[in-house]
């Protein structure tokens, strides 16, 4: 079954790593991969620290190696989630 723990094992005892872009079904695939944006162009930072906060936080959540990737409660604690936005507050704004 693919994405199964036994199998990410698997991948990760032989040392697999992906072929990008030598193993690409096409020149055409290469070229869409170039051509997106990354995370930092999205979010950019002059919109507002609650940018900078989300672009960070996907930055933390979004890391390749699984030992590097935060879990879920640990995402919580992130300074975004502790935004105005964010609060539990009922008060009216």
């Amino acid at each position: 079954m693919r994405g199964d723990c036994e199998e990410e094992a698997y991948v990760k005892s032989k040392g697999k790593r992906l072929r990008w872009p030598a193993a690409a079904k096409s020149q055409q695939s290469v070229k869409n991969v170039r051509e997106m944006l990354l995370l930092e162009e999205i979010l950019q930072t002059d919109y507002g620290p609650q940018h900078v906060q989300l672009r960070e936080l996907l930055m933390y959540m979004l890391k390749i190696d699984p030992n590097e990737r935060p879990s879920a409660s640990e995402c919580l604690k992130h300074p975004f989630f502790s935004l105005r936005n964010f609060s539990k507050s009922t008060e009216k704004t």
